[in-house]
C-alpha cells in the first residue's frame, strides 16, 4: 500500500504560486494577503458565490487542534471560511498550507 502525502506549502509560497483573490462581496474581509481581504464566509451570499466558482480555485481555511491551515478544495468540517485563487490547484494533488500562528 502506498502512503499518501499532500503537498505542504508555507503561506508565502501559497500566495506566490496560487494568487489569492480579494473578496469581491465584502471589502472588509479578513485574511489580507496584500491586495485586500480574501476570506469568504461560510453562509449566505458569500457561500453561494464560492459554490458557483470552479472547484479547483476554491480553498478552505480550517482550524484543527488550535492550528490554522489552508487546504485545497471545498471542505465542511472545521472550516472557518473560503479563499478563491487566480491559479487553480491540480485535481488529485491535495495542497496543505501551514499558516503562521499569531
Amino acid at each position: 500500500m502506498t502512503s499518501y502525502t499532500p503537498l505542504v506549502l508555507y503561506e508565502d509560497d501559497f500566495v506566490a504560486r496560487y494568487t489569492p483573490m480579494p473578496n469581491v462581496l465584502n471589502e472588509n474581509a479578513s485574511f489580507d494577503f496584500g491586495d485586500g481581504g480574501c476570506l469568504y464566509e461560510t453562509f449566505g451570499s458569500e457561500l453561494e458565490y464560492v459554490r458557483a466558482q470552479a472547484p479547483q480555485h476554491v480553498w478552505t481555511i480550517i482550524e484543527t487542534d488550535g492550528e490554522l491551515a489552508i487546504v485545497s478544495g471545498y471542505h465542511f468540517v472545521n472550516r472557518l471560511g473560503y479563499i478563491l485563487t487566480a491559479v487553480n490547484w491540480q485535481a488529485g494533488n491535495d495542497v496543505y498550507v501551514e499558516l503562521e500562528q499569531l
